[in-house]
């Protein structure tokens, strides 16, 4: 039959689905690009960790090699900082607020109105010490009081939308997160706090090459789901497509099926409607009355005989049911607003099969158990296919759907296979019961082989608590204290969890299982911060809240609206995923993904932790806004704030950005160059544990250099270059810290970049009756000290070979994520869509189409790996 329009497009009474030739030159195929992105990752070596004996709390530590006190210490936004504790609806806003969203709508061409569920994001602040009203008081004084805020549990007062703030306040937990996961990355601890989540792919996204529909013969259920399943594979279509011929039925043609069978078929007894029929396995009962509905539509008649010429091929079509959705209902289809869905079609087989001696293929157990467990995978809210759905709210009834559906005899399914073209039942690797259907990746973000039958489910080495941290030992008064932990959970403590082992059931619980027993199933950490708090850089003592120059964008109001931010989750293999096992694929597959089959060798790695690239060009916020072609580098508030239509983020489809909750508005973002002053308190540190510290938060080209020289390293190439490279970075950067942290929102648009100093540092000094007195310490001395002790630590716990692999594997990438001085812009990657937009989307999109495409041909070469560039391609850039 001729090609027509995919089931979701096109007109008339019948569709299928439109097919690609598969006799493509598999040369055709084009590698995976490399892309640069405003995220990359740290790798966790497990073997490498720095662990140490736990240290208790119960003793102050008195001698020279424990350190207890305080690092008091300004933090310095090098570009625009938000740490955004309140999200307030635009439809909770006081009216001149609201006014002033409405103007900068209108000066960015925008007439519509905001939606009143649009977020606005505001940062803690204390009460203002010197208040600057931006409308009259006795208007401020009216505006309403809106809702709790689902993250902190109460909303600004409503002075706060009128006046300006007091002193900025960021949270102690901010900053201990920020610094927890530098710290944690230098020392190669395992990560702890990693949210389950499982994905899927459609194996014929870019074609529907080695997809051929069958018709079920024969299925059988237990407990665990699908047991058994028998299908007959229709026949090759013409023309090379190897889906085979399929007319989709419209819910609007089912009347006059209906009709048409009464008129023609006296034979079929009482009935009221098609599912009243008696629909079995073809092969079993084909007969006229089934093919004549081949010719319900005159109108489609004619079209068929005009493309074939002649309706004798007609009489190899059979009435099959189509399960449309991936619950087996059209609930997905409602969801997005596209129709009722399909429930039959009509389906080409072969007439020179003798029924009598045709015997259905049986499909394989893993199969099924792949089968199962997809359907188990669309109907979990935890980990599956709902979690953050979009349309999550209409598709309540998907877990249900699920446990009711059954396949059964005269069903269309579709069948993945990897082997002879010719006999699709050579190698079947998964099946589906829609023409777009979808398959579960092998492994997931926890687990690796979980597809497999010897092993249901193994927790990747780099989630697991080391062998050592899961061992007790001590004397009676530690009885089932750990025996030894890594050195981020010795500094910040553990909460266990009350198991030996990673469960399955209760996927997102604190990777902390098997540490400790008892007493000893929960450590405090020794290290606390407080609060920053926002000072004046030019008069530290006393605060004036309306000092200019404080937040962006004064002139509406300090409303700044912010471009989508856009971040592709761990589904995006090509980003999350290590692409080093190309040349284990058996086909041309341009990625590496978490398991394509249930036996695939290439399936790739999780990165490791995941930090934003500092932008310091995101700095330059005076900047006009349009001084650049819009292929250029973005350069200041092009990096972070939405214009009108040349920034490529201001629209997706019908979707205006400035109006969409993806992308949302912000107020009183912190202007480079604010400072905040908080305070560390330490407690029974060890020296390197301190100088492990002491480098997350200055570390600075003269601790790299001491760090690197003390380890033994500093003939190595790779660090080498990258300490060579310092001053050409610092000299395009005069005054720029050559590393720094990131705090808050908006981070991968280049906000919240920091540089933390170290102002003072006391340290307790205990007499014998262990009453503290406080001593000044010389910083510059603590530093390299503690940093000497950091290398001789590491020196003592890992072999030469190890400490290679922790300068190279671990080090070197901490340093290039952290490095500010001399690094430019980054944008996610994109690719025009049909229109000419520049989308996020798109370049994924794309790249799962390559791959799609790819792993349907035979091998016969080896294409180069893509996904992101290399930390040590970027440290190239500007030579």
């Amino acid at each position: 039959m001729a090609q027509s329009k995919n089931p979701s497009q096109g007109r008339g009474n019948f569709r299928r689905p439109r097919q690609t030739d598969p006799r493509s030159n598999p040369f055709d195929i084009k590698p995976a690009d490399s892309c640069e992105a405003p995220y990359h990752f740290v790798p966790i070596e497990p073997g490498v960790a720095i662990t140490d004996t736990p240290v208790f709390h119960d003793i102050q530590q008195t001698g020279d090699d424990f350190w207890s006190g305080q690092l008091q210490c300004t933090l310095t936004a090098l570009t625009p900082l938000l740490v955004g504790n309140y999200q307030i609806e635009y439809r909770y806003l006081a009216e001149p607020l609201k006014t002033a969203y409405q103007r900068l709508l209108q000066d960015r061409r925008v007439s519509r109105q905001p939606p009143d569920d649009k977020k606005l994001i505001e940062p803690l602040s204390l009460p203002p010490e010197g208040v600057h009203t931006l409308v009259p008081p006795q208007q401020a004084s009216q505006s309403p009081t809106g809702p709790q805020t689902e993250a902190t549990g109460d909303r600004p007062a409503a002075a706060s939308l009128q006046t300006l703030p007091g002193r900025i306040v960021i949270s102690a937990r901010s900053l201990k997160g920020m610094i927890r996961q530098s710290l944690q990355a230098l020392l190669s601890a395992p990560m702890e706090r990693v949210q389950e989540r499982k994905f899927s792919f459609r194996p014929n996204l870019a074609d529907a090459e080695r997809i051929r529909p069958a018709i079920v013969h024969r299925c059988e259920y237990d407990a665990e789901g699908l047991k058994k399943l028998e299908v007959e594979f229709c026949p090759k279509a013409s023309q090379g497509d190897y889906c085979g011929d399929i007319i989709y039925v419209l819910p609007d043609a089912v009347p006059v099926l209906e009709k048409w069978l009464r008129e023609n078929d006296p034979n079929l007894g009482d009935w009221n409607s098609l599912e009243d029929l008696p629909i079995k396995a073809p092969r079993a009962d084909i007969n006229n009355t089934v093919l004549g509905l081949a010719v319900v539509s005159l109108r489609f008649a004619k079209k068929l005989r005009a493309e074939k010429n002649s309706r004798a091929h007609l009489e190899d079509y059979v009435l099959v049911r189509y399960r449309e959705g991936l619950d087996g209902t059209s609930t997905f289809k409602q969801a997005f607003g596209t129709g009722q869905g399909y429930q039959w079609a009509l389906v080409k087989v072969d007439p020179t099969l003798d029924p009598k001696t045709f015997q259905p293929i049986s499909l394989p157990e893993c199969v099924l158990r792949e089968y199962n467990a997809f359907l188990n995978y669309i109907a979990d809210s935890s980990t599956g296919h709902l979690v953050k759905h979009p349309n999550a709210k209409d598709l309540t009834q998907v877990p249900e759907n699920i446990r009711k559906f059954r396949l059964q005899p005269g069903d269309l399914i579709f069948v993945e296979y990897d082997g002879d073209p010719e006999k699709p039942e050579s190698r079947i690797i998964g099946i589906g019961h829609h023409f777009r259907f979808r398959r579960l990746y092998r492994d997931s973000i926890h687990t690796v082989r979980g597809g497999s039958a010897e092993d249901s489910g193994r927790l990747r080495k780099i989630l697991c608590p080391l062998p050592e941290e899961q061992q007790t030992g001590g004397t009676d008064r530690y009885q089932g204290a750990p025996k030894t932990l890594t050195g981020a959970r010795n500094l910040f403590g553990y909460v266990g969890v009350e198991r030996d082992r990673y469960d399955p059931h209760r996927p997102n619980e604190p990777m902390t299982f098997g540490i400790g027993e008892g007493d000893f199933s929960q450590l405090a950490g020794r290290i606390s911060i407080n609060m920053a708090v926002e000072v004046d850089p030019e008069h530290p003592d006393r605060f004036d809240a309306n000092r200019p120059g404080r937040f962006l964008n004064p002139d509406y109001s300090y409303l700044v609206p912010l471009r989508p931010l856009g971040s592709p989750k761990p589904s995006a293999v090509e980003m999350y995923l290590t692409q080093d096992r190309l040349s284990h694929r058996k086909d041309m597959g341009t990625l590496c993904t978490y398991g394509d089959t249930f036996d695939d060798a290439s399936a790739g790695d999780l990165r490791g932790r995941k930090f934003y690239l500092h932008q310091p060009d995101a700095a330059n916020s005076s900047e006009p806004a349009y001084q650049q072609s819009r292929s250029a580098q973005p350069k200041g508030r092009w990096c972070y704030e939405l214009f009108h239509s040349r920034q490529p983020d201001w629209k997706t489809g019908d979707t205006f950005h400035l109006l969409g909750n993806q992308a949302p508005i912000a107020r009183f973002v912190s202007c480079p160059g604010t400072k905040f002053r908080f305070t560390i308190h330490f407690r029974n540190l060890r020296s390197w544990e301190l100088g492990a510290l002491l480098f997350t938060l200055t570390a600075d080209e003269p601790l790299i250099r001491r760090l690197v020289e003390a380890l033994g390293q500093d003939q190595v190439g790779e660090l080498n270059t990258w300490l060579a490279r310092i001053s050409g970075w610092q000299n395009t950067a005069p005054g720029a810290p050559l590393l720094a942290l990131k705090l808050g929102h908006g981070r991968p648009l280049g906000l919240g970049s920091v540089h933390i100093t170290i102002d003072k540092m006391i340290r307790l000094r205990f007499d014998s009756q262990g009453v503290p007195s406080p001593e000044e310490c010389n910083l510059p001395d603590v530093r390299f000290s503690t940093i000497q002790k950091l290398a001789e630590k590491i020196r003592s716990a890992l072999s030469e070979a190890q400490v290679q692999t922790w300068a190279k594997r671990v080090l070197l990438p901490w340093l290039q994520v952290h490095r500010y001085a001399g690094r430019k812009s980054f944008d996610y990657p994109r690719k025009p869509d049909k229109q000419g937009n520049l989308l996020i989307y798109e370049f994924h999109s794309q790249e799962r189409k390559k791959h799609a495409k790819g792993r349907k041909l035979k091998k016969t070469g080896q294409l180069p790996p893509g996904g992101l560039k290399s930390l040590d391609q970027l440290d190239e850039e500007g030579k």
